[in-house]
């Protein structure tokens, strides 16, 4: 049961990451404004999926937290692991795209992952 459950905190850190930098940074405003637009349009049930996914997920996480001072804990341990796991592998995913600017997005892309985060309960 560990398991499973460190495994959905790899899940938050890793979508948390990879969906707002590929879907939004990546596709809607670096491809956009290149002429693939039509890439922005056949992958926006991407972006929406997250966006409902993230609000299901943040208030699962907000219950754990909140359950007990243990749970809040290990929930920052297994995310604050992961968000650095799963940032150091998207860095060259986003250089593929982004070039010289992939280690900004992914940087501006974790801070606003703590942010969110935060409002859980569980301070990174």
């Amino acid at each position: 049961m560990l398991i499973a459950k460190a495994r959905h905190a790899q899940n938050v850190a890793l979508d948390g990451l990879l969906y707002p930098l590929v879907y939004g940074r990546v596709v809607d405003d670096d491809f956009s404004v290149k002429g693939g637009s039509a890439v922005a349009m056949l992958t926006q049930f991407m972006t929406d999926w997250f966006d409902e996914t993230r609000k299901w997920v943040d208030a699962v996480l907000k219950v754990a937290a909140a359950e007990s001072d243990d749970n809040r804990a290990q929930l920052k341990q297994w995310t604050a692991d992961w968000n650095c796991r799963a940032a150091a592998a998207l860095v060259p995913v986003i250089e593929i795209a982004l070039g010289v600017q992939a280690d900004e997005a992914v940087a501006e892309q974790v801070e606003a992952f703590k942010a969110r985060i935060r409002k859980t309960g569980i301070d990174l």
